[in-house]
């Protein structure tokens, strides 16, 4: 089973993770690691490369293109030829973690995380769901 490491700005990943278990229940292969403001790059670096090192196959859940965790994340993905998905939401999570359990590779449970994170986003207004 691939390991899925969530990244994010501040508490970010935490919340991911814990709201995910709260639904699916405790996962195993599956780690938070926040950007805190007294991280540098370089250390940040370090806890992504601590996180990582158990797997040998893995997925990285980052919040925001572009953001630290993920530009970092990118040095990991270089060195481990593993992936990285930016825009981490709690449906995408909830999709990889079901679709892992359910066998599936990697590249399947990315694309059906992508997808479950697209197409889980409406305005609701006064009760009603506005767009799809």
């Amino acid at each position: 089973m691939f390991a899925i490491i969530v990244v994010g700005h501040g508490e970010f990943s935490l919340g991911l993770t814990n709201a995910a278990e709260m639904i699916l229940g405790e996962q195993e292969n599956m780690a938070a690691v926040p950007l805190l403001p007294i991280d540098s790059p370089q250390t940040y670096l370090e806890k992504l490369n601590k996180a990582v090192n158990p797997y040998d196959e893995f997925v990285i859940l980052a919040d925001l293109k572009g953001g630290t965790p993920a530009n970092i994340a990118s040095f990991i993905v270089k060195d481990r030829n593993c992936k990285c998905i930016t825009g981490a939401n709690l449906p995408m999570l909830l999709e990889m973690i079901c679709s892992r359990m359910n066998g599936m590779t990697i590249e399947e449970s990315i694309s059906g995380a992508i997808s479950m994170g697209n197409t889980g986003i409406f305005e609701i207004n006064n009760g009603n769901i506005l767009s799809e």
